[in-house]
């Protein structure tokens, strides 16, 4: 392995945070062909390839993926030692994607996203409205939260808090089609529902699991516009309880009879859970499921962040590899 040009590695974090070479030239003001020349270069005084090319971008190979963790260790400890040296407090800057099912995004990270900001302006945060087809091993995200919790990969797992889903109406359906007594009566409702053959979801309840073979209305592959659908009264359906306060004309049917309990889980790469960044955007999830949990939005939640070292993933453990 020849010198390595530190330069290189700045570049290199540009190229991989972005997936394309020329939004990383625009971004470092160069020109799209000095940055494909430095990556190349990189490569060969490395010895092995760092990206696999096409007409989409870049992604990172395996061996790309191990060298960002340790190029962004260093990218902290330069930005630490220029704030020391200035006398200044060290700023957390740089990108984090989450993959998030979608009621949470939309109804839990994304109305907090300001008191973060606030907090951490240098950080961009990417969601990602969907969890169970994407990668840690691959870096399609930095965090995953997913209702299904992994059995293989080297990653850290901790359980964020438990939530519950319950049966949701409008007044005007309710009004037209006369309100449930019990499960039994269920069979004669209309219902809202997922588009099974397209599965692709986190937030997905059977809702034969209340009613057996339920007449669906209307599908959709979004929980946020079957929640709608349910808002204008198309008919029934299953909704998270903390998604639901945002359609105050909906109202919460069969409360002791219907219910489906579910879990959400952090997950994070081990070689990624002690970069300061990704620290603090756990830290963030934690202290939001946290104060769900004390508004009774969520069924439970994980202890205050300061219980665990430095908000990271101190208390969860190793998934098997294999």
């Amino acid at each position: 392995m020849s010198e390595l040009d530190w330069d290189h590695l700045r570049i290199f974090i540009h190229v991989a945070r972005t997936g394309r070479l020329s939004v990383a030239a625009e971004r470092l003001k160069l020109n799209h062909s000095t940055v494909a020349r430095r990556m190349s270069v990189l490569e060969e005084s490395i010895g092995t390839r760092l990206f696999d090319r096409s007409p989409q971008g870049v992604t990172l190979t395996n061996e790309g993926t191990e060298l960002l963790v340790y190029a962004e260790r260093i990218e902290h400890e330069a930005h630490s030692m220029l704030a020391h040296v200035a006398g200044q407090e060290t700023l957390l800057s740089g990108v984090v994607r989450i993959a998030v099912p979608e009621a949470f995004g939309c109804f839990l990270v994304a109305p907090a996203l300001d008191q973060f900001q606030a907090e951490h302006p240098e950080i961009t945060i990417e969601l990602i409205p969907e969890s169970r087809h994407v990668s840690l091993s691959r870096r399609d995200a930095d965090l995953i939260v997913s209702t299904v919790r992994p059995r293989r990969g080297r990653m850290f797992i901790n359980k964020l808090a438990e939530f519950k889903m319950g049966l949701y109406a409008s007044p005007a359906y309710l009004e037209r089609r006369g309100t449930p007594v019990n499960a039994g009566a269920l069979a004669t409702h209309d219902f809202v529902g997922f588009i099974e053959d397209l599965l692709d979801t986190d937030d997905y309840a059977p809702l034969d699991q209340i009613v057996e073979n339920p007449r669906l209305a209307f599908r959709s592959s979004s929980i946020v516009s079957q929640q709608s659908a349910i808002a204008a009264g198309i008919g029934l359906g299953l909704l998270h309880s903390f998604a639901a306060r945002y359609s105050p004309g909906i109202r919460q049917i069969l409360v002791d009879e219907v219910g489906v309990r579910r879990a959400y889980w952090l997950l994070v790469h081990a070689d990624l859970r002690r970069i300061p960044r990704i620290r603090a955007v756990i830290r963030f999830l934690q202290q939001l499921v946290g104060a769900a949990g004390s508004a009774r939005m969520l069924e439970s939640a994980v202890p205050d962040p300061a219980q665990t070292e430095g908000g990271s993933l101190g208390t969860s453990s190793t998934a098997n590899s294999g």
